[in-house]
């Protein structure tokens, strides 16, 4: 996971997610576009707009963000995530 606030393995991004309450009051994906690397590997990047609070903060209103996926064992996993505050 890479965000504002650096890189985070699965470990520490899983245990930051249980450990802080969010309150999602809504959350769109838009601008969908999904680019095959090869059979095995995708990108998929997307813009989220969001109404949320996350530790009694409240989280960007919009990110572009980019996820990519690995083909293991038959199914496709999360190989990496990151989101950029939308200005």
């Amino acid at each position: 996971m890479i965000s504002d606030m650096g890189v985070a393995d699965k470990a520490t991004a899983v245990k930051a997610m249980e450990d802080t309450p969010c309150e999602v009051k809504s959350y769109e994906l838009s601008d969908i576009k999904v680019t095959f690397l090869n059979s095995s590997a995708a990108l998929i990047t997307y813009k989220g707009t969001q109404d949320a609070t996350c530790g009694g903060t409240q989280v960007p209103a919009a990110v572009w963000a980019s996820s990519a996926y690995v083909m293991r064992g038959g199914k496709w996993l999360a190989a990496s995530h990151q989101e950029t505050p939308v200005k």
